[in-house]
């Protein structure tokens, strides 16, 4: 740990307790570590599986792994439930109230939300394989491996919320160690398959296998400790949380309405950058997109972090606590996030031409942009938590739509001027207009708590 972090965090712990949830951030810092690092191992050895894909089967084939592959997860993605966010503000509200039949309820309603969704995309697959084999893989024989992995991809839902589980129960250790197995295990199969001269059928095999196998050791290490928290039952039945029903399945709603527009205003961005930049200008933003979203690496395990320690503080309505472990954590996240921003801008100049080529220098600007778009996302991470914990999904619905509306106005009329800059422009705009109206709403909601005039739920 860099030696102003640590004392940063080490000054921020030695201040008094703020009431009995109070933000540990010792604790908060060695969970994200643990998040960070379960994270970083998956990511390497989903690199090396594409090199050692390449190397033993070739270009072409490698891009008929990819094309098998890509139609079973589009459609699981569009109709994925994005169900963690709900299970974590639920199961953690009702486990730091100790209601135990509606914690086990929740899960039980996650997890049949999840397993039907995952039927409906499995169908859908299995019912178009042929028409994604000719027209996406462009061979009509691999309609059946398309409907093999589409099985493994409604396999693995049936346990999509496990990790989520254990995060809830403060086991941070145990969740790393699942994504660090369910990664070995992946990356087994396919090197195995390969050592052994298969195919692509021995490779597409390989994963539905190492799925399976995942999918039921998570299983049991979730329903474990559900067993041994809450004293969970498989087949308890919903009727706990049925005045709530409609409440969580409108969270889940606007949780999936906010992921869906983020993922497709993404999508759209570069679609209208290649038609009205072209296919360099294109190369220029993901280059300068990716160089400049890096910061964001570092925070989004912060946030698997504290959304599940919010959700209980809430839950409690420990508003001191709340509010006197947030303001803390602001300080230390401005300390670092500044400097951060600060220190990628610096190595932009000699790194970006460095690591991909002269050609992309014009990148070096969009990129610089980004950096500084991106710093709401690192310095306030814990406000869209904390909105989640509050209930305000429907709210964060609407501050997406507005800030992606704007974004996506001013790339159309930013783009045809000045290129990968103006898109970046477009970007940093949508993420400082969201983040103002998060922190808008957050300080209304403080001062109707302090002044008794407003009830967070």
């Amino acid at each position: 740990m860099p030696s102003r972090i640590r004392a940063v965090v080490v000054a921020v712990n030695e201040r008094p307790a703020d009431g009995l949830a109070r933000l540990d951030f010792r604790t908060l810092w060695k969970n994200a570590s643990w998040t960070s690092g379960s994270l970083i191992v998956a990511t390497t050895l989903l690199f090396a599986e594409t090199i050692l894909v390449a190397r033993f089967l070739g270009a072409t084939l490698l891009g008929y792994f990819v094309l098998i592959r890509a139609y079973p997860e589009a459609v699981q993605q569009v109709l994925d439930c994005r169900t963690r966010e709900t299970i974590v503000k639920y199961l953690g509200e009702f486990v730091a109230l100790d209601k135990r039949a509606q914690a086990g309820a929740v899960v039980r309603l996650i997890w049949l939300v999840d397993a039907v969704a995952g039927l409906i995309a499995m169908a859908i697959v299995l019912g178009t394989a042929a028409i994604g084999a000719r027209y996406v893989v462009h061979d009509p024989g691999a309609a059946w491996l398309i409907a093999l992995y589409a099985v493994s991809q409604f396999v693995g839902t049936l346990d999509s919320a496990s990790g989520s589980v254990v995060r809830v129960f403060d086991r941070f250790g145990v969740a790393s160690a699942m994504g660090v197995f369910q990664a070995v295990t992946r990356f087994a199969g396919v090197l195995g398959a390969l050592v052994l001269g298969g195919g692509l059928t021995a490779l597409i095999g390989a994963l539905v296998v190492a799925e399976v196998v995942y999918t039921l050791v998570s299983a049991a290490i979730s329903l474990s400790l559900l067993r041994k928290i809450i004293g969970f039952r498989v087949w308890g039945g919903l009727d706990a949380i049925r005045e709530r029903r409609r409440e969580i399945l409108g969270f889940l709603l606007h949780t999936n309405i906010a992921g869906t527009l983020k993922m497709s205003s993404e999508k759209l961005i570069l679609v209208i950058v290649g038609v009205f930049g072209g296919a360099t200008v294109t190369a220029q933003y993901k280059v300068a997109s990716q160089t400049g979203t890096s910061m964001m690496l570092f925070s989004d395990p912060f946030f698997q972090v504290i959304y599940p320690s919010l959700s209980k503080m809430v839950a409690r309505k420990r508003w001191d606590a709340v509010f006197g472990g947030l303001k803390r954590l602001q300080r230390v996240t401005l300390s670092v996030a500044v400097p951060a921003a600060a220190a990628v801008t610096g190595l932009m100049f000699p790194l970006l031409p460095l690591v991909f080529g002269r050609e992309f220098k014009p990148a070096i600007l969009p990129g610089i942009v980004i950096v500084w778009g991106v710093l709401p996302n690192v310095a306030f991470f814990w406000l869209r938590p904390l909105l989640l914990s509050l209930g305000q999904a429907k709210r964060l619905v609407q501050y997406r739509a507005i800030a992606s509306g704007l974004q996506l106005a001013l790339t159309l009329g930013l783009v045809p001027l000045i290129g990968a800059l103006g898109a970046a422009v477009s970007l940093l705009v949508m993420h400082w207009l969201y983040a103002a109206l998060e922190i808008r709403y957050t300080r209304q909601w403080r001062r109707g708590i302090e002044t008794g005039g407003l009830e967070a739920r």
